[in-house]
């Protein structure tokens, strides 16, 4: 053995010794050695909204979860998806829980299964901000989703969002969503002002 290979070799029994002692050290010391898991916010309210609970078929192909697990997003995830909270973050969570709710009843919604209509162009208003929460619960994405498998793009997201350029949101209001279930046609329009 040459004398590179042998420091080379010293060096990472050295570093994988120091890997394995530093979780007894932080132990003994009080500290807790991994993160925490969870995301401390400044306002409790971000914790305490409703939570959406979804199906999502696609993560169920894919090894994602069980045939009976479902997605919880919460007002928090919808936080630390945009970095922020604010009226509009509120406003499409808010909008998305409603229209879920008048949609689906007591059924479980099924992400990837629901498209969305905002009036007005993307760059109006909020409604930018808007649809990005919109697309992180139900799925629905413009034109750079999911685009399927197969030639009849099962399970896709691609193009399950749009915005209406041509019809535009009261101008009293912030935003106009409009939610169909793909699979019953059924719709719901939500105003949020």
């Amino acid at each position: 053995m040459n004398k590179s290979h042998t420091v080379a070799l010293l060096s990472k029994r050295v570093f994988f010794c120091f890997l394995l002692l530093l979780p007894f050290c932080k132990l003994l010391n009080g500290d807790s050695v991994f993160a925490e898991g969870q995301t401390k916010f400044a306002q409790d309210f971000f914790d305490s909204a409703e939570p959406i609970t979804l199906k999502d078929p696609l993560a169920v192909i894919l090894g994602a979860m069980d045939n009976d697990g479902a997605f919880v997003f919460t007002y928090a995830d919808a936080v630390k998806f945009a970095g922020h909270s604010c009226p509009a973050v509120a406003g499409a969570y808010k909008s998305t829980q409603l229209a879920l709710k008048a949609l689906y009843g007591k059924e479980t919604p099924v992400r990837g299964n629901i498209g969305v209509t905002i009036m007005g162009g993307v760059d109006e208003n909020v409604n930018g901000p808007i649809s990005q929460i919109v697309s992180m619960i139900t799925g629905a994405s413009a034109e750079n989703g999911f685009k399927g498998f197969g030639p009849a793009g099962k399970y896709g997201r691609y193009n399950l969002m749009s915005f209406a350029t041509e019809q535009k949101t009261d101008s009293k209001a912030t935003c106009t969503l409009l939610f169909q279930r793909r699979d019953t046609g059924k719709t719901v329009e939500i105003t949020y002002d």
